[in-house]
């Protein structure tokens, strides 16, 4: 949702910030103590959207602490202040910070609206971001989880927000090295873009990319490698060179991992097993390649009739 404040021609983004917008013009015409410090928070806001969170961090910690005081804690306007000082802090790396200011705007919107109003989903999605940017996958992907299922419910399963939502689960999947997981709703999240989209939109594109990434990584190369040159292809002919590098290296590490897969059949020799070394030196034959854990396995058949789970570092091919 965009809004624009006409008296100080400032974008902002956000439900929040449509209010601290209206509440800038309030603030011009009646003069109110509650309008001047939403009208100052706006202007605040506004310096960390333009990139300048720097400039706005200590003036909004002290315009929140004014909020606590005359206010209260579980007042809107020091929700909204707060809110804005959480988004500062992310934008400053203060993720600890931030992720303590938003648990409490979190529980007092919990408190006043509810889990499923959408003020409180924006502020869920935002403490999702903050959990994934320490590192905590687990509570931020059950965040996102959470979410995902809200905004189908609500929004319907190709709403942009319940898109955004699948994305952002997709990355923190990827990040716990779920790349199986990982690739299921990144592959739900591009069919839905492409059908809404078009197949060369910015979004439908890198989503695309970020498919391909995830196939490289659960040994799904020959999928990969089309997409990937397909997405390659797209940004040369939209003259993206800033993104064709990312994807050229993407498609360049599907190729060298192609080049190393062993097809079903194959004969290989078991190497380097630290924990059963008694199988290292002996022949085997392929007879599956195992994508729906956390990395690849290729399950092995010894000359012998014992069956293996092996890593494929620990495989060469018998010649």
């Amino acid at each position: 949702m965009w809004t624009k404040c006409q008296t100080c021609k400032q974008e902002f983004t956000g439900p929040m910030l449509v209010h601290l917008a209206q509440a800038w013009e309030s603030a011009v015409k009646n003069g109110t103590e509650a309008d001047k410090l939403a009208a100052e928070c706006a202007q605040l806001a506004a310096l960390v959207k333009a990139g300048h969170a720097e400039d706005a961090l200590e003036s909004l910690r002290a315009l929140h602490q004014r909020c606590v005081r005359k206010f209260g804690s579980c007042h809107p306007d020091t929700c909204t202040v707060g809110g804005n000082l959480a988004a500062a802090l992310v934008r400053m790396k203060k993720y600890q910070e931030a992720e303590i200011l938003q648990l409490d705007v979190l529980r007092v919107l919990h408190r006043m609206l509810g889990r499923k109003h959408p003020e409180t989903m924006w502020h869920e999605n935002t403490l999702g971001m903050i959990l994934s940017k320490q590192g905590k996958y687990d509570a931020a992907g059950n965040i996102q989880a959470n979410l995902w299922r809200a905004y189908a419910a609500a929004l319907g399963k190709e709403h942009k927000r319940t898109l955004t939502a699948a994305s952002n689960l997709a990355t923190t999947r990827a990040y716990q090295t779920k790349f199986a997981e990982a690739a299921e709703i990144q592959r739900l999240v591009l069919q839905a873009q492409t059908q809404l989209l078009g197949p060369e939109h910015p979004d439908t594109l890198l989503s695309a990319g970020n498919l391909g990434n995830s196939l490289v990584l659960v040994g799904a190369c020959d999928e990969a490698e089309q997409l990937l040159q397909s997405v390659l292809a797209s940004y040369k002919k939209l003259g993206r060179a800033d993104r064709m590098d990312v994807v050229s290296g993407t498609l360049a590490m599907a190729q060298e991992m192609k080049a190393r897969l062993h097809p079903v059949g194959t004969r290989v020799r078991v190497r380097g097993l630290v924990s059963k070394p008694e199988y290292n030196g002996k022949t085997a034959r392929v007879v599956a390649l195992h994508t729906c854990t956390e990395s690849i396995r290729y399950r092995v058949v010894l000359d012998d009739g014992k069956e293996l789970l092996v890593k494929p570092e620990c495989l060469e091919r018998d010649v």
